[in-house]
């Protein structure tokens, strides 16, 4: 069987319940079910659950499933590994693409409306905080064709709702969709799109893999099977068969309308801007679908970029210091943190492994370097390397005026904020690895031969597994 959306569940139920809570009861897709993820924030067993919505206010043909790529041990089930094999395992997959295959039908071809059936309001978009303008499809990934280098492009940008057949569009610039439809408008031509809104977590992560080789071969890499794809009904583009739900459309040329505010990835609220326009022609999905959200204001939003950018790191960094074993970023600091773990071979290599990860991806500003024998997913090992290793006179180093990315609040070049053509602001680098000019202590525990065996239901009394 294909991999899909629901495949995927079926997994995450089967291999840990209680990382997927279902709500039965009603609930409004205007700020209530955003509500119920921010209120799972605070519980404290911290297992921060996805969500799935059987019964959704004004939609009784859909469910809805959100914070599903919440955690790292969610989004490391999407690719078959845990988070410490993560990086690894991506890494892998990314390595070895395979070809889509092409099917002449699939299930999200159930149901198809064209033209004026084509109508998002009949599709529950999620309102998460008061200070968005209208609901956002902020988990699709978007498909474009490009025409001067013949292959496919995929990508995750936010469309706000604006009217039953018209949503508004935003690509950052630099980004390869920016270009595409750069190119387009150069020419004077409509650009054709899909967004297809939800599948398996690894098409979400394939879809941002840095490439210059069609993008969709770079998703079969990392879902590890070709992608099934079927033609669109109103565009010429292909799309995966066992999506949820596609919308189908054309971007005018030189059109721009106010589009956002919307929750960044910051946690913050980012500016409306001047943002092209889809105008829709066509939406296709399954007969029971299941609509796909990010919780924009929350965890998630960090982690659907977070793993393909940590790979992006690793992969780079590596390639100029051989000596890096894994990185990290934590999802509470938005992306602009890494971690980085190097073998600690020679006078300088913490460093150095530092300057290879900020030239690797200008959106960590502080970046820590620690031995091998740090946890780095574990915080409280990492706050232990940089009290216990560094001198700070020496190991921390900045870098002031970089690049770093615009959302940062404090991120200017002296026009104020939000500074929408880039920011700038000072890099931290700490190495925090053992000075090899020290004689350094032998860290204190029970004998490992012991303590790493014990079970400790044999131990404490009442406790059973």
């Amino acid at each position: 069987m294909a991999k899909d959306l629901r495949t995927y569940l079926e997994i995450l139920e089967r291999e840990s319940p209680s990382q997927l809570a279902y709500i039965d009861k009603e609930v409004d897709p205007k700020y209530e079910i955003a509500s119920i993820v921010r209120k799972l924030q605070d519980e404290p067993d911290g297992a921060y659950p996805a969500i799935f919505c059987t019964n959704v206010k004004g939609f009784p043909d859909w469910s809805v499933v959100t914070n599903l790529c919440g955690t790292d041990y969610r989004m490391a089930l999407g690719i078959d590994a845990t988070p410490e094999e993560a990086i690894r395992e991506y890494t892998e997959r990314v390595t070895n693409p395979i070809p889509p295959i092409e099917v002449s039908t699939g299930p999200v071809k159930d149901v198809i409306k064209i033209g004026d059936e084509a109508d998002i309001n009949e599709i529950p978009l999620l309102s998460h905080t008061v200070e968005e303008p209208a609901p956002f499809m902020d988990g699709e990934v978007f498909v474009l064709y490009d025409q001067e280098n013949s292959r496919y492009n995929t990508g995750i940008y936010r469309m706000m709702k604006k009217a039953p057949r018209k949503t508004g569009i935003f690509f950052a610039q630099g980004t390869h969709a920016y270009s595409i439809l750069s190119q387009a408008e150069a020419r004077d031509e409509p650009l054709e799109f899909a967004a297809v809104v939800g599948h398996h977590p690894a098409f979400i992560y394939g879809c941002q893999v840095q490439t210059v080789e069609d993008e969709y071969n770079a998703i079969g890499g990392v879902m590890g099977e070709p992608l099934e794809l079927v033609d669109c009904e109103t565009v010429d583009l292909k799309v995966p068969a066992n999506a949820e739900l596609v919308v189908e459309g054309v971007i005018q040329p030189h059109v721009r309308e106010k589009e956002g505010p919307f929750c960044e990835f910051t946690y913050l609220l980012g500016k409306a801007r001047e943002s092209p326009v889809c105008e829709i022609t066509a939406i296709t999905h399954r007969k029971d679908p299941i609509y796909f959200d990010v919780y924009n204001p929350g965890v998630e939003h960090v982690n659907i970029g977070k793993l393909p950018m940590e790979v992006d790191i690793y992969r780079k960094a590596k390639d100029s210091v051989s000596q890096v074993m894994d990185v990290f970023m934590p999802a509470e600091a938005s992306r602009t943190v890494a971690i980085v773990k190097v073998r600690n071979e020679y006078p300088g290599v913490g460093k150095q492994a530092a300057i290879a990860a900020a030239s690797a991806k200008y959106f960590p500003k502080i970046i820590t370097v620690v031995d091998e024998e740090q946890n780095i997913r574990d915080p409280h090992d990492v706050w232990w390397a940089m009290a216990m290793k560094c001198r700070p006179d020496r190991d921390f180093n900045f870098v002031k005026d970089a690049y770093v990315e615009n959302l940062i609040p404090v991120a200017t070049t002296g026009r104020g904020w939000p500074d929408t053509h880039g920011g700038v602001d000072t890099k931290l680098f700490i190495d925090a690895t053992k000075p090899l000019d020290v004689d350094y202590p032998p860290h204190c525990e029970p004998p490992a031969e012991i303590w790493q065996n014990m079970d400790l239901d044999e131990y404490i009394r009442g406790r059973s597994s």
